[in-house]
């Protein structure tokens, strides 16, 4: 009974199969078919497109925008132009018109020389021709042969145009060559700070010339007594200071003086002067030594008072009852030798090598460069002593020539007020 019910589940069972592959087959043939449909159609499927009115209107709307911006832009330019061009033309004017008043007031120029040259060749032709009788015999009109007359308190004088002024000569008197060199005493010690910003703030020497300066050749310059002034800074790896004159202060007996910016160097047979090193660092740095080394005793002190332990959940410290003086005092010591040698590390830190620079010691004394020992210039000499008391006694506005100082001389001479 058993077998001939499976055999019967056994044909339903295929019957059931047969019947799903043979829809599945149906739905798969009927699926290519309708692909194939679309695919056809698709194909045979073209696009056309319709211009519509409205796209045209506003593309031609677009075109016209766009030429009435490009006009106003290029209108715009042109009024910018134009405006330009009008000032142009208004510069123009106005230089025109300032060419014009310039070209007037040369020609007045133009005209007063040649009136002076006409009143100087005058002058002239009256020198060599004097006349000693006046138009007019009751006025007090005098004339002297030297072009100068007086009417009424009031003195008309002509001069000379002065000539342009020559070239000095530099000679073993008047000028201190290049390269000379003297001997010189140190009136002012220093101790010139010798540390890495030192450079910027300078220490400042006084120097006394003992001995007239050697100039190339054998001469001889006239600076004996002379003073002058240097700046130094100290070099610690050579243990030395080194010096750039600043300036030089002169007398000289027929009145003139000196008081110059020079360019020089001083040594003492090296470059620069030769001093004692002086280190005043050394017991602050001790004591922040010290300071630091109780430091690290506190925390030997303070790490001895604890007893350490591994657990599970890691290592772990705990302070000894017995030793609790010890870690107080410990922690106490610590902290303050820290604090102590970091205050003296920051004091060192403030303190730089020295130089010192006695007073007294003998140098020479090198000019770089030359200089006017009389005081004056390439284009002018030196006023003395004399010559200044005259021009402060004479008139300010009468010209320091020949004819101006016989004019002030007359003056003086014949006038009391």
């Amino acid at each position: 009974m058993s077998k001939q019910v499976k055999k019967q589940q056994y044909i339903f069972l295929g019957a059931l199969i047969a019947t799903l592959l043979l829809i599945f087959a149906v739905f798969f043939v009927i699926g290519s078919y309708h692909q194939k449909k679309k695919v056809e159609d698709k194909a045979h499927y073209t696009k056309h497109t319709i211009a519509s009115p409205l796209s045209a209107n506003a593309n031609e709307m677009h075109w016209i925008e766009k030429t009435q911006n490009a006009w106003k832009a290029e209108n715009e330019k042109s009024q910018k132009l134009e405006a330009n061009i009008q000032n142009l033309d208004k510069e123009r004017k106005n230089q025109g018109k300032a060419i014009n008043s310039q070209s007037s007031e040369i020609s007045e120029m133009r005209s007063m020389l040649s009136s002076l040259q006409q009143e100087l060749a005058t002058l002239r032709k009256n020198e060599a021709h004097p006349e000693t009788t006046p138009d007019n015999p009751n006025s007090d009109f005098v004339e002297n042969n030297n072009g100068l007359g007086v009417s009424q308190g009031f003195i008309q004088y002509a001069v000379k145009l002065n000539k342009k002024r020559e070239t000095r000569v530099r000679t073993p008197e008047n000028y201190v060559f290049s390269n000379t060199f003297a001997k010189a005493k140190v009136l002012g010690g220093a101790d010139a700070p010798a540390g890495v910003l030192s450079s910027s703030d300078p220490e400042i020497m006084k120097f006394e010339i003992i001995d007239d300066g050697i100039m190339p050749n054998s001469y001889r310059a006239k600076l004996k007594g002379c003073f002058f002034s240097a700046s130094v800074v100290g070099d610690i790896s050579s243990e030395r200071g080194k010096l750039r004159t600043e300036r030089l202060s002169c007398i000289n007996r027929d009145g003139t003086s000196l008081d110059i910016q020079i360019t020089g160097t001083v040594s003492d047979s090296k470059n620069g002067i030769r001093g004692q090193v002086v280190w005043r660092d050394e017991p602050i740095v001790a004591r922040a030594f010290w300071g630091n080394l109780w430091g690290s005793l506190g925390n030997i002190g303070q790490q001895y008072s604890q007893e350490y332990s591994v657990s599970p959940l890691g290592n772990t410290s705990t302070l000894q009852t017995n030793k609790i003086p010890l870690a107080a005092g410990s922690s106490a010591a610590s902290g303050a030798s820290q604090t102590y040698a970091k205050y003296n590390i920051k004091r060192a830190e403030l303190y730089h090598p020295i130089i010192q620079l006695a007073p007294g010691t003998v140098v020479d004394v090198t000019f770089l460069k030359g200089f006017w020992l009389d005081g004056g210039s390439d284009d002018k000499a030196p006023e003395t002593l004399d010559a200044k008391e005259d021009a402060a006694s004479h008139n300010s506005d009468i010209p320091d020539t020949a004819e101006g100082r016989e004019a002030n001389k007359f003056f003086y001479d014949k006038h009391s007020y």
